[in-house]
């Protein structure tokens, strides 16, 4: 019964070592991405949007759409909104417990009504609508950024100047 007991403690010991060396932390599994501030990722997001000009395809639902995604993943990213989940309206009402001036408040609503309107409405708005639309999510971006990321941003452009003019 001795000998039983032993084996079995043994075996138990083993499957526990072998079980702690083959199970990977969470860390491992998850790739960390660097930190980037979310409005430098809007905003380059926006200039793929704008170099595409797929609204001149005749596909303006597509535009809308990634314009607005963009912002909602922007919101996310800022502000802790879930936004990619709410509704135009749930969006604008999150925003009244913000912390943001009224003229990118109206230029987020501008924005996701005219898309709302493409999208479920099948509108086509006219051309200026698209250029107005795209300003609208760069206004809104670059009023509402937070102004610790941008004077961090600025002192890494700042920095890569004077590593860049240093060197032969």
């Amino acid at each position: 019964v001795y000998w039983i007991v032993g084996i079995l403690a043994v075996l138990a010991i083993l499957i526990f070592i072998i079980v702690k060396l083959t199970k990977k932390k969470p860390e491992e599994l998850i790739e960390r991405k660097p930190d980037v501030a979310p409005h430098i990722l809007a905003l380059e997001q926006l200039e793929k949007i704008k170099a595409e000009l797929v609204w001149k395809e005749g596909k303006t639902k597509e535009y809308y759409s990634a314009i607005t995604d963009t912002i909602r993943l922007y919101i996310e990213g800022r502000f802790g909104v879930q936004a990619l989940e709410l509704t135009t309206d749930e969006i604008m009402r999150a925003f009244k417990s913000q912390v943001v001036d009224r003229m990118s408040k109206e230029k987020l609503q501008q924005l996701l009504v005219l898309a709302d309107f493409v999208k479920f409405a099948k509108q086509l708005p006219i051309e200026q609508e698209h250029a107005m639309a795209l300003q609208n999510a760069y206004d809104f971006i670059n009023g509402t950024k937070r102004e610790d990321e941008v004077v961090i941003e600025e002192e890494n452009t700042n920095n890569e100047t004077k590593e860049s003019t240093e060197q032969p």
